[in-house]
């Protein structure tokens, strides 16, 4: 039987090594980072949608006006911010719900591309993810962001907290459960559900803290360390998203933010072996995570590619995907999940 087992890797660069004996040998329980002052203030021009009513669509465009019901629905572009000269679709999201009364656990998803591409309804997104979640009692949840170079760090972040907010305060209309809310991302989408998790800053714009999420899943995360990362084949991804400030680059990396007691919910990393550096800073971020006592399990998905690791969730017999599952039952508050349903 299969059976996710926590995380005790040695991390994975030295620098961490040294500071992790260090607090040993001090008998100091933790090392607390102090992030940098953030470059914006809460509130200004950006204003969060305070209700939507659902409304089913399968177009893309709302049809009519409708309240939940327990069959398959999709309702779709759902705003959840507003922000003056911005295209409401790149603030919107997809809401995919199960064919059962009952309060669902939630999965909201995070799209990648690099921080400048991608969108909720490409790819995976539509099938086979909502498919497969939905089919084994999930509401799931795919988000819209704005993109770079039009918009950089930390804009892109505090979009997926207004996205997060608005679910939490609102997916109960859709058969969901706000108390069983978990996060996932792909690539550049997962260095923004391990940021949001880890800098509580962003989450407290809305008075919600990481530890309202019940978990984090990530599939082969881009960003978890930028400066420790960059290389010549990352340089302009990097530097179109987060700018050219080095102080900036290590606001922005969540691998800053990891330390004891401060809430963060439990992780599942996902990791291939094709890009060395998302691979490095995937194994040193669960590492640190498990030695800051956050429950977290690591998998190497050594058969996969950046993409087919996310393109791939949902599909027959998956091995992430049961990994995922697996990391769900573990998890899950109050809710135990039957056998996996494969179609």
């Amino acid at each position: 039987m299969l059976k996710l087992t926590p995380t005790n890797r040695v991390p994975a660069r030295l620098r961490n090594v040294v500071i992790l004996a260090i607090i040993s040998m001090l008998g100091f329980s933790a090392c607390q980072i102090t992030p940098l002052a953030l470059p914006f203030q809460p509130g200004s021009s950006d204003t969060p949608i305070a209700a939507a009513v659902p409304q089913p669509a399968t177009t893309g465009t709302p049809t009519s006006t409708a309240t939940y019901q327990p069959t398959k629905q999709v309702y779709q572009d759902i705003p959840y911010l507003q922000v003056a000269g911005v295209d409401p679709d790149l603030l919107s999201l997809d809401i995919y719900t199960p064919a059962s009364y009952g309060a669902h656990p939630v999965i909201v998803m995070i799209h990648g591309g690099s921080w400048r591409s991608g969108n909720k309804g490409s790819g995976s997104l539509t099938a086979p993810k909502p498919q497969f979640f939905t089919n084994n009692g999930f509401v799931f949840v795919s988000i819209n962001y704005r993109l770079s170079p039009v918009v950089i760090y930390p804009e892109q972040v505090k979009d997926v907290a207004a996205a997060l907010a608005w679910v939490y305060q609102h997916i109960r209309a859709y058969g969901g459960d706000p108390g069983q809310l978990y996060v996932m991302g792909h690539s550049a989408g997962a260095q923004l559900a391990a940021l949001v998790a880890t800098d509580d800053r962003y989450l407290a714009i809305y008075n919600m803290k990481p530890s309202d999420l019940s978990g984090v899943i990530l599939l082969d995360a881009a960003g978890l360390d930028i400066p420790g990362t960059m290389s010549p084949s990352l340089s302009f991804t990097y530097t179109t998203a987060f700018g050219n400030d080095p102080e900036t680059w290590q606001e922005a990396s969540p691998i800053n933010y990891v330390a004891p007691d401060k809430g963060i919910p439990p992780f599942l990393v996902c990791y291939t072996f094709q890009v060395v550096p998302f691979t490095q800073s995937s194994q040193e971020f669960a590492s640190l995570l498990a030695y800051a006592g956050v429950k977290v399990w690591s998998y190497a998905a050594a058969n996969k590619t950046h993409n087919s690791i996310n393109d791939d969730v949902g599909t027959l017999y998956d091995p992430v995907t049961s990994r995922i599952m697996l990391f769900l039952e573990e998890t899950l508050p109050s809710t135990r999940l039957g056998a996996v349903i494969w179609q």
